[in-house]
């Protein structure tokens, strides 16, 4: 109804969507028009369909692209779309009615583009109305006078309706610019793939100079076995021609009997020293071969020296993207900033960090350990940890507490950087939250830090976490949550998980604490999920080292599956 041409009948419309929204006993009704193919995704739509170079001259907006005031045009066409004026200045009316009423749930793409389409709005009012100045100079009719004069009148209404909408998107924390910091990611990102390429490439090279030296090495090989055959076939032949020369004195005393034998022997000795001379010149070739073999080896050594020059500075560049960026050091000081201003100062100020905490949960959503070591240098782990720590427990958000399990779901290198923050006290304080997805985050995050050492500390002793983890009742309260009527089935699995780390190969000495958590693994052990279901069969074989922890382990006739 609202895209309706009949002013009245779009009028009627928005009269609806604000009478529905503006009831507070329908509050699902303006739940359904946030979500993604409601109210917000149409307007942008809508919006979109206007066309910025096309001249405005009624109450609609032509968005016939090619139409031309030649009526011979060959590009004129018989069918044009228009967008009323008034359905714009409707849907305007009916976003501000719905933005009053805190709706929270609002799509995060629709609205984007809604922001998007808002501004290339005014644009188009901004350059028709430079147009219709234009045309007034020129245009001496009081009738066109005067449709240009209510038509005006619609864009500033509509033009002041669009920026007042737009200030009140701004005060809600809807603000564009997430699509640009994607894309300053995925920049970040092609950079360091052409990095890796580069790096493949000159490895590639590197290892095609080395198989050239080899094949070089081989040749000089090939070239010294011929001049040694070469000069022991000059020795042969030295030795045939001092042979020769023996047989020449004797046919000289035997000239008188042997004349034409001796003619025979001379013809033999040219021969011979023809063939001497030959082996000479082949000789001195390899001679020349080696040279030149040499210079090709210094060649290949020189390149090769460039080649390692270039990958480590190619090593160099890598390590510099490892180190803290500017913007997570900003979104760090962000996070870590203390609410001593007014309530509404302060509910802003959570509100922004429950948006930064949603952009780290994002962005780390992939395996991108790279960017998991520069949030943790950054500061924004150290950061979010004080907030656990010192913020009032329920202003604590499920979105910080996914910021931080994103950080937490690392490799061993940056697992370990988190524990130098010490991050046990503050996570062992959320476990007590009211928010059960806010628990089960932080017992996940509590459970990858906990597997760092598991690689590192002998088998046959307590975990190296256990003294750090006693001191801030982190135990109790892990078996408190594992004991909570209410917990999570995730939650509760990964506590019992948690304290056989804990206490890995060492008496879980409070009986019941024993009797419960290894009754339940032992239940895991079959569990659907595999990782629950190996991480389960490892604790209880870790425990199974303690000859109590055993007893308990083998009631009924159990045996840990392999």
């Amino acid at each position: 109804m609202i895209e309706s041409y009949d002013e009245n009948i779009s009028d009627i419309g928005a009269e609806i969507m604000k009478k529905g929204i503006s009831n507070k006993k329908k509050k699902e009704f303006s739940r359904q028009l946030c979500k993604q193919g409601g109210i917000i995704g149409r307007a942008a739509s809508y919006l979109n369909q206007l066309q910025i170079d096309v001249p405005i001259e009624s109450k609609h907006f032509q968005l016939n692209h090619l139409a031309s005031s030649s009526s011979s045009s060959p590009f004129q066409t018989s069918f044009e779309q228009k967008v009323s004026i008034h359905a714009i200045i409707n849907y305007v009316n009916v976003l501000q009615e719905l933005v009053k009423c805190d709706t929270r749930q609002w799509d995060q793409n629709e609205t984007e583009d809604l922001l998007d389409s808002l501004h290339y709005v005014l644009g188009i009012i901004g350059n028709n109305q430079k147009e219709e100045k234009q045309e007034d100079q020129e245009n001496k009719f009081d009738q066109k006078e005067q449709i240009n004069d209510e038509v005006e009148q619609d864009f500033d209404s509509m033009k002041q309706n669009i920026v007042n909408l737009l200030i009140l998107l701004n005060s809600k924390g809807f603000i564009q610019g997430r699509k640009e910091k994607e894309k300053e990611k995925k920049e970040q990102n092609d950079r360091l793939n052409l990095i890796e390429e580069e790096k493949r490439n000159l490895e590639q090279r590197l290892n095609e100079q080395q198989q050239q030296i080899r094949q070089l090495e081989q040749q000089r090989r090939e070239a010294d076995e011929r001049a040694q055959q070469s000069e022991q076939r000059s020795i042969e032949s030295i030795q045939r021609a001092e042979q020769a020369e023996q047989q020449k004195n004797i046919a000289i005393e035997a000239k008188s009997k042997v004349e034409l034998k001796n003619k025979d022997l001379e013809d033999k000795l040219t021969k011979v020293e023809k063939e001497r001379k030959e082996a000479d010149e082949r000789t001195r070739k390899v001679e020349a071969d080696k040279g030149n073999i040499s210079q090709e080896k210094d060649k290949a050594k020189d390149e090769i020296i460039k080649i390692q020059k270039e990958k480590q500075e190619l090593n160099e560049k890598i390590t510099e993207l490892g180190k803290p960026c500017t913007i997570c050091s900003q979104i760090g000081k962000e996070l870590i900033k203390v609410e001593n201003g007014s309530d509404a100062q302060n509910k802003e100020l959570r509100k922004n960090k429950d948006y930064l905490s949603g952009i780290i949960s994002t962005s780390l959503q992939k395996k991108d350990e790279l960017g998991r070591k520069q949030a943790i240098n950054s500061g924004i782990a150290e950061a979010l940890l004080h907030m656990f720590a010192n913020q009032p427990l329920e202003s604590i958000t499920d979105e910080q507490a996914s910021a931080f399990y994103q950080i937490s779901f690392t490799n061993q290198e940056n697992k370990l950087l988190i524990f130098d923050n010490k991050p046990y006290p503050a996570l062992i304080r959320l476990l007590d939250h009211s928010n059960s997805s806010v628990v089960d985050r932080t017992i996940t995050s509590i459970t990858c830090i906990l597997l760092c050492g598991l690689k590192i500390y002998p088998a046959n002793t307590q975990h190296e976490h256990y003294g750090v983890m006693n001191k801030c009742e982190g135990i109790n309260k892990i078996y408190a949550l594992f004991k909570r009527i209410n917990t999570l089935k995730h939650a509760k699995d990964l506590a019992a998980i948690c304290i056989g780390l804990l206490f890995k190969a060492s008496e879980i000495t409070d009986y019941w604490m024993r009797c419960d958590i290894i009754t339940h693994l032992k239940k895991l052990v079959y569990d659907s999920d595999e990782w629950m279901k190996n991480a389960s069969r490892e604790r209880l074989k870790g425990l199974a080292q303690n000859l109590v922890n055993k007893g308990e382990i083998e009631k009924g006739g159990f045996v840990i599956p392999e």
